[in-house]
């Protein structure tokens, strides 16, 4: 292409064309290279060593006992103690990181997978093991390498918010997040990793006051410094000071998922405020993503997010059809990881008590012959097409600070 050529494409460059004409030779890349293999792979190499108890407790067959809870009533779960954590992991986390995947690949497609020339936000709620954080963070990392890219600027993820109750996801994601990058070979790139919860309570959960709040502490630390130096300098000038320091959470994000949060249609009544404000709580071109089964219960689920979405001004784009989770060469990688995760908690244990866990674990987790089984699900997808405004602008200046109400602490949100 011609020098001119070029200058012309980037002047009418525009994501969505680019998007849906780059698809499918990048999906296809990624399984030719072997690089969506090989990072699915090394994700199940990280929960394998996550599963493996020797890392937190020396009590046998912590893990085990959690398994048969983890699969079939993991709305009762807690997540305060590692071993529920551990056992939910690797039994959903893989999956669930595929399921995600499978949701960007359609993102692209539909041309409207957020570009962002800075570092992309994404926000996950609810999100135990967090496999929307890895999945976007290894979705975006691909399209960073492949060659087929050329100049176009693609950013990395640079926050990856964790917003989940229970506090064993702590101590797990950190010990999974060093773990994927030894199994990466070392790789020392922490941008857009989880090494812990960035937020732990969805109640009164307001991005955009979070982000002020957090922008007006700062300004008042810098106000103190100043003050303790007997010298002068305005609120005004001490806010612009904040907002040049940076580090503050963002007031809106690219990327919210909610992957098998909402479970009940009592959630979707008793977060209708938190709903509402996620929806408002989106970079223009942003996206909400609600994943989850397709029971009984998820109609009436489904169609209250849907209100609530659409009131708030977002665009549906939502797949026509469930979902068959990890087609292809990913599922005999899911497959192979779960059962080895299974058989490794089971190892923990003696004989009687191992014979006697297994027999609660369905036919395709304890029988390698059995056809390994995954349910299929929904994925509602909205997008905010709003004009921007000035107000909603993170960066616009000296925005008022707003006070947060702390919630009462309750039952873990992640399912």
């Amino acid at each position: 292409m011609s020098k001119d050529g070029q200058s012309t494409r980037k002047k009418g460059f525009v994501a969505a064309h680019w998007l849906r004409q780059s698809a499918e030779d990048f999906l296809q890349w990624t399984v030719t290279s072997g690089e969506a293999r090989s990072r699915a792979s090394t994700m199940g190499d990280a929960i394998a060593r996550v599963v493996h108890p020797s890392w937190y407790s020396d009590i046998p067959g912590s893990v085990a006992r959690n398994l048969p809870e983890a699969l079939k009533n993991c709305d009762a779960l807690s997540f305060s103690q590692v071993p529920e954590a551990a056992a939910y992991a690797g039994l959903h986390l893989l999956d669930r990181y595929g399921r995600v995947m499978q949701v960007l690949e359609h993102l692209m497609r539909a041309g409207r997978l957020p570009l962002r020339k800075g570092g992309i936000k994404v926000l996950e709620v609810g999100s135990g093991p967090a496999p929307a954080l890895y999945a976007s963070r290894d979705f975006y990392a691909m399209l960073r390498v492949w060659p087929g890219r050329g100049d176009t600027e693609v950013a990395h993820v640079e926050f990856a918010h964790s917003l989940e109750r229970g506090q064993a996801w702590d101590r797990v994601l950190h010990h999974l997040s060093e773990h994927l990058m030894i199994a990466r070979g070392g790789d020392g790139d922490v941008n857009g990793l989880p090494f812990s919860r960035a937020i732990d309570e969805f109640t009164g959960f307001n991005a955009t006051a979070r982000h002020h709040q957090s922008v007006a502490q700062r300004t008042q630390r810098i106000l103190q410094e100043f003050s303790a130096a007997d010298e002068h300098i305005t609120r005004k000038a001490a806010s612009r000071m904040a907002y040049q320091e940076g580090g503050s959470p963002p007031s809106a994000y690219d990327l919210v998922f909610m992957c098998n949060f909402l479970t009940q249609p009592s959630m979707t009544d008793g977060f209708r405020s938190e709903l509402h404000g996620l929806a408002r709580a989106l970079t223009p071109g942003g996206v909400l993503v609600v994943m989850g089964g397709t029971g009984v219960q998820y109609p009436a689920i489904y169609e209250a997010v849907r209100s609530i979405a659409l009131k708030a001004g977002l665009t549906e784009i939502s797949p026509t059809d469930v979902i068959d989770a990890n087609l292809g060469p990913h599922r005999d990688i899911v497959c192979a990881h779960v059962r080895e995760n299974v058989e490794s908690a089971l190892a923990d244990c003696d004989e009687e008590e191992r014979a006697d866990i297994r027999s609660k674990l369905p036919t395709d987790l304890r029988n390698p012959k059995a056809e390994f089984v995954l349910p299929k699900y929904q994925a509602l997808i909205f997008v905010n097409q709003r004009k921007p405004s000035l107000a909603k602008n993170s960066g616009a200046p000296f925005p008022p600070a707003r006070k947060t109400q702390v919630a009462p602490d309750s039952a873990s949100m992640m399912c």
